[in-house]
Parts: C-alpha cells; sequence; structure tokens
C-alpha cells in the first residue's frame, strides 16, 4: 500500500511570520478591548453604586422632611400663642422695671428666631411654589443687598457688587432668589471678621448648553476643610453654634427649584466664594 499523500497546503516562513504578526496585532487589540470594556463596566458599577446610595439618601431626607414638617406644625400654633401672650404682656408692663423688659424683649427674639426656623422647616419639607416671571437677575440681588445691610447683626457691612450695566434676564421668583441671595452673604459675614467685605460678582458667559448669568458671592472669612465642603448643602449639618443647617440646604432646593446650580469653592483661612448658575432668558 501506499502511504497516503500529505494535501495540506504548504506555507512559506514568510506567510507563517505574516500570519503570526497578523495575530500578535489583533491579540493586542483584544487585549486593550477587554481592559477598556472592564474599565467602563468598573465606572457602570461605581456609578450605580453612588445613585444607590443618593436614592437612599433621598428617601430618608423626604422621611425626614416629613417629620420636620409634622413637627413645626405643632410647634407653629403654640408658638404663636406665646408670641400673642407676651405682646400683650409688653403693652401692660410699659413701665416695668428695665429688667422686666429686657426679659420680655429677649423671648420676643427668641420666639421670633424659633418662627424663622418653623417657616424654613414647612419650606424646605413642602416648598414654596415659585412665582415665575421674566426679571434682571440685578433685582433679587439688589434687594438682598439692601436686606442684608439693614440687619443690625451687620452694622457698617461692606457689599461690593460688580456688574457690567446691562441686563441679566432669566425667568424666576424674586423673592425666592432674594432668599438666597441673602442667606450667601449672611453666611459670608458670618464667617468673616467685623469689617470685612463681601464681593459679589454678576456676569453672564457662553456654555455648551447655551447662555447662562452667573452670580458669585465670595468672602474672606475662616473658609471650610473638604468634609465641610461636602456636607455644606446638607439639611440640618451646621457649624454654627446657633445654626439650624437650613439656611444652605434652603438655599440650593430654592435654586436647584429654578432649574439652576450651586457650586462652592474654599479652603480653610482663605475665604469662601458660592456660585450660583442660572440659564439665561430667551429673548422675546
Amino acid at each position: 500500500m501506499q502511504a497516503e499523500q500529505d494535501t495540506a497546503p504548504k506555507m512559506t516562513f514568510e506567510e507563517l511570520a505574516e500570519g503570526f504578526k497578523f495575530f500578535s496585532e489583533h491579540s493586542v487589540k483584544l487585549e486593550q478591548a477587554y481592559l477598556s470594556l472592564a474599565n467602563t463596566n468598573n465606572q457602570l458599577m461605581q456609578l450605580a453604586e453612588k445613585r444607590r446610595i443618593e436614592l437612599a439618601q433621598a428617601r430618608k431626607l423626604a422621611l425626614l422632611g416629613e417629620l420636620a414638617a409634622g413637627v413645626a406644625h405643632e410647634i407653629k400654633n403654640p408658638l404663636g400663642g406665646i408670641e400673642l401672650c407676651v405682646s400683650m404682656l409688653q403693652r401692660q408692663l410699659k413701665d416695668a422695671e428695665p429688667k422686666q423688659k429686657e426679659m420680655l424683649d429677649n423671648i420676643m427674639i427668641n420666639v421670633g428666631r424659633m418662627d424663622a426656623i418653623v417657616r424654613n422647616l414647612l419650606t424646605y419639607a413642602s416648598g414654596d411654589k415659585l412665582r415665575l416671571s421674566a426679571i434682571d437677575m440685578r433685582t433679587p440681588v439688589s434687594h438682598a443687598v439692601d436686606a442684608v445691610r439693614a440687619d443690625k447683626r451687620n452694622d457698617g457691612a461692606v457689599i461690593n457688587v460688580i456688574c457690567d450695566e446691562k441686563a441679566y434676564p432669566i425667568v424666576g421668583d424674586t423673592g425666592q432668589l432674594r432668599q438666597v441671595f441673602v442667606n450667601l452673604m449672611q453666611n459670608g459675614f458670618d464667617a468673616s471678621e467685623p469689617g470685612a467685605p463681601i464681593t459679589v460678582v454678576i456676569s453672564d458667559a457662553e456654555t455648551a448648553k447655551g447662555s447662562v448669568v452667573i452670580v458669585s458671592v465670595k468672602d474672606s472669612g475662616r473658609g471650610m476643610d473638604a468634609a465641610t465642603r461636602d456636607k455644606v448643602f446638607d439639611p440640618f449639618f451646621t457649624t454654627k453654634q446657633h445654626g439650624t443647617g437650613l439656611g444652605l440646604a434652603l438655599t440650593a432646593r430654592i435654586v436647584e427649584d429654578h432649574q439652576g446650580t450651586i457650586a462652592v469653592e474654599s479652603e480653610e483661612g482663605k475665604g469662601t466664594t458660592f456660585t450660583v448658575t442660572m440659564s439665561t432668558a430667551e429673548e422675546s
């Protein structure tokens, strides 16, 4: 019998080398594709975990908000009764000793403070309905400057407002935006030495998402560390001895309701800058 002939095609050395080169190149590409896919998968897993944590936190804050609103409603009526009684006592004891008047005045001051806390709790928990209209961003900023200067805590306050002599059109609620800038300016004064100025800059810019109006509120106070910066907008978080932790949380809530963003830059000993960004109103 004759041995079966090998019918497999013969490959030259050059063909084998070319085939090996092709295999090596595609092996490298395959490895790179695998590493890229693994990296993308890790990023997606991290993002999913971040969203899960945020959702859990949002649910927790929602429950906390409902509880706070319930407590605030329960406190509001008796607080009003206390205010009425003290007011009547002040009228009846108008000729009382200075010490007695001082005690009644202190009661009224603290009743007013508690009333503000209750109103902030209710606003944060349920949110006030926005009364939107076409406005110039300079208007709520100007109203806020007047309100902060009029506050007895800020005697001699220096607020420098920097902007061009032109309109900065947005769609917003003047009253609520005024509160945003009052909170930011007051936060700056509370964190600064007496007499230290606050600088407010209004500007506009073009971004990938369209034109925006930007308001920055800068102080030269004690600043914040990274841990504080990360929590500064969390409800009930505060570093102030008599703070409620609702001022900046409510501020962020109002900005978000306006479809805007708020950011903070701060360094210990070098002051803090809060930046509010909102879309420019379309011209009619």
